[in-house]
């Protein structure tokens, strides 16, 4: 039965070492292992640094910025001046059995630009009168007096737009928060579980020895096909929790410092070391609810849905369908004619019947108010209950790290009197060996639950519009 298993053994050997080296070659390895002196390493603020450069977050917010931004500019040319130009380079004229052709006889050049306030003005070099055309120039300008310009729908289009581009500013500036935190969270746990991965490797080490010793005792004789048997399945389990917690670890590294545009051969993580700290909220659960609603997002949007529609309700309520404007024209450099001309004239025009189509749509945006405005009291209702939730879990985590505290400060004293019993010679050593592992995965459960907290205190601070003072440090 011995003989059998040295094949097995050897490969697991062989697939320990390969999994050592992998460690070493990202930076898994303690700083008393020996590193390549390119390797460097990546602190929480460097990497936080970075990623308000290279989060693809960020940039994704900034894009929506500029978009917005875009749209604005977009809906601005409307109230810019246009110049348009058409030519007829080539004309056959068949007239009274006379044929001519002509080269360029056609020039055409009109420039014209509308203001904010309702007036309009244009110039062409041409004239058109009835259905001739004539050579000149023409001059027109116009002014609606009703409806008044803030109710036409490209001046409702331009006030929408610019109120998404503050929509879009603000989640530019809480999508960077949300990265940082996210940053942060990513960098501790990969701290965390790089951790983890030295107590896995020691704890197969020893699972490799015990069944070392249990082959070795079954040749002489001394261990039952069963032991040797436990021993070899208690060995592979922690050799596949060591790998599954080792593939993990260097995908989430990879992707990690991907986002960061860095490479994986370069950098390496420091290692956990101060104890972790659980800081206060700092602000009362009514100061974070008010200042929540003031800040969000989706209260925002849903604002400015209400005030889209109701200036669509007011322009829809003042237009009665009437139109008024005041226009004048003049004539310059008009061929066959002696001096120039011009007249100016007022219009109006009021629709007799338009098949109750004015009173469908002031019903349809009386309508489409009242859905925004309960759209809001919706999203306020939900966003208090979601705040309160989130209050609620913070102080759950709160709980849960004290407790992961007390548990290590617990497993301290229970090592400390594990290791004195082992010098004494009351426990085997193993037992103090099983007793140091448990004391340093309770530390990192330390870390873990600290962790949990401090980015659940993070969001609910930028939920409520504050700067975020990662681990108590300077406000970002």
């Amino acid at each position: 039965m011995g003989q059998s298993l040295v094949p097995q053994r050897l490969a697991r050997r062989i697939f320990i070492w390969i999994a050592i080296m992998a460690i070493t070659v990202i930076g898994v390895s303690s700083t008393s292992s020996f590193a390549s002196p390119q390797v460097q390493t990546l602190s929480l603020e460097a990497a936080m640094d970075l990623a308000l450069a290279n989060h693809p977050s960020i940039e994704k917010a900034a894009l929506g910025r500029l978009s917005k931004e875009l749209a604005v500019d977009k809906r601005l040319t409307t109230y810019g001046p246009r110049l348009s130009t058409s030519i007829r380079p080539v004309s056959l004229v068949v007239k009274d059995n006379e044929t001519t052709f002509e080269v360029g006889d056609s020039l055409f050049l009109k420039a014209d630009i509308q203001g904010l306030h309702g007036w309009s003005m244009s110039a062409s070099n041409r004239i058109q009168t009835g259905s001739s055309e004539k050579t000149g120039i023409s001059l027109e300008a116009r002014l609606t007096l009703w409806p008044l310009s803030k109710h036409t729908a490209d001046y409702l289009g331009l006030m929408e737009a610019k109120e998404l581009v503050s929509i879009a500013a603000k989640q530019e500036v809480d999508g960077g928060k949300a990265a940082l935190i996210d940053v942060y969270r990513r960098y501790r746990s990969l701290q965390i579980n790089q951790a983890r991965l030295a107590i896995h490797a020691a704890e197969y080490d020893v699972k490799e020895v015990a069944y070392s010793r249990a082959l070795a005792k079954a040749e002489q004789g001394h261990a039952s096909p069963v032991e040797v048997l436990k021993a070899e399945q208690e060995k592979a389990e922690s050799e596949a929790i060591y790998g599954r917690a080792l593939r993990d670890y260097q995908r989430e590294w990879q992707a990690f410092l991907l986002e960061l545009s860095l490479d994986d051969d370069e950098w390496q993580l420091e290692e956990l070391s101060s104890e972790p700290a659980v800081l206060p909220l700092g602000l009362t659960p009514e100061d974070i609810l008010d200042r929540t609603i003031n800040n969000s997002i989706v209260i925002h949007e849903a604002n400015q849905a209400v005030l889209a529609a109701k200036r669509k309700a007011e322009a829809v309520q003042a237009s009665h369908g009437i139109e008024l404007n005041l226009e004048g024209r003049a004539r310059l450099l008009e061929e066959n004619t002696s001096g120039p001309g011009w007249e100016a004239y007022m219009s109006f025009a009021y629709p007799l019947l338009d098949g109750a189509k004015r009173r469908l749509e002031l019903e349809e945006a009386e309508i489409a108010v009242k859905q925004a405005e309960n759209e809001l009291v919706d999203d306020q209702r939900q966003l208090s209950l979601d705040v309160q939730k989130k209050l609620s879990d913070l102080e759950w985590l709160e709980a849960q790290a004290h407790i992961a505290r007390t548990y290590h400060a617990r497993m301290k004293l229970e090592h400390k009197a594990k290791w004195q019993q082992a010098a004494d010679g009351l426990i085997a050593q193993r037992d103090a060996e099983v007793s140091q592992w448990a004391l340093e995965q309770a530390w990192l459960d330390w870390h873990e639950a600290a962790l949990a907290y401090e980015v659940a205190r993070l969001e609910l601070m930028v939920l409520a519009g504050e700067a975020i003072d990662v681990e108590g440090g300077s406000a970002l």
